[in-house]
């Protein structure tokens, strides 16, 4: 479980959160919601620490882990990010991409796990052309292939899922499916649009409202 208390961030005049706390907890598969410029990205990234929260812009955040307390920069290392955009290289191979990306997570030892992945998405064939020449679809299975093989408390996906089939959602969330049963994972996505299985009965939603976090009953 992941618990964050009294989580202030300002943004320039811009009051992102105030004082929003909530509970996440192991092995769910969560909706998070909220209007555009709600701040569901922001969240996203300082969770991963690719955003600080600092006395410069009067923020703060209380983490725990299973009770423990943990400081913003260790978060880090409990959460995967997946972006909107894949970081991906565009004139070298998806293969290449691939290695990369196993090595600079350290997933060697998950690279059969990565494999079957690829396999599942359908995107085998088209690993050995240069990523430019890739749909945005087929770099979201590139990714998704590689980044849902890694081991983590807390995976967030920032509106990537949009991007792919509805094929390749519903593989996905067996993936999900999987991972929540296996282990220690949950999984915290965000979408503009209604995916295939965004009204499962087996998706939590939560909603930043007013400046706060809150789950949906």
């Amino acid at each position: 479980m992941i618990k964050l208390s009294n989580l202030t961030y300002q943004y320039g005049e811009n009051l992102i959160f105030n004082r929003a706390s909530i509970c996440i907890n192991s092995k769910e598969i969560i909706w998070l919601q909220g209007d555009n410029g709600s701040g569901k990205t922001t969240f996203f990234r300082l969770l991963s620490g690719l955003k600080k929260v600092t006395s410069n812009n009067e923020g703060r955040m209380e983490g725990f882990i299973d009770e423990q307390p943990i400081v913003q920069e260790n978060l880090k290392h409990f959460i995967t990010f997946i972006p909107e955009v894949p970081y991906l290289f565009d004139y070298i191979s998806g293969a290449e991409n691939v290695n990369y990306l196993v090595k600079l997570f350290h997933l060697e030892d998950d690279y059969p796990k990565i494999q079957k992945n690829i396999q599942e998405y359908e995107i085998e064939k088209a690993l050995n052309q240069q990523v430019i020449h890739y749909s945005l679809g087929m770099k979201a299975k590139l990714f998704l292939s590689v980044l849902l093989a890694k081991k983590t408390t807390l995976i967030l996906i920032d509106e990537l899922l949009a991007t792919i089939d509805t094929s390749a959602q519903i593989k996905t969330f067996c993936l999900f499916k999987e991972m929540i049963t296996n282990q220690d994972t949950t999984i915290l996505f965000t979408s503009h649009t209604d995916l295939c299985f965004s009204h499962e009965a087996s998706i939590k939603k939560m909603k930043i409202n007013q400046q706060k976090l809150e789950m949906i009953k």
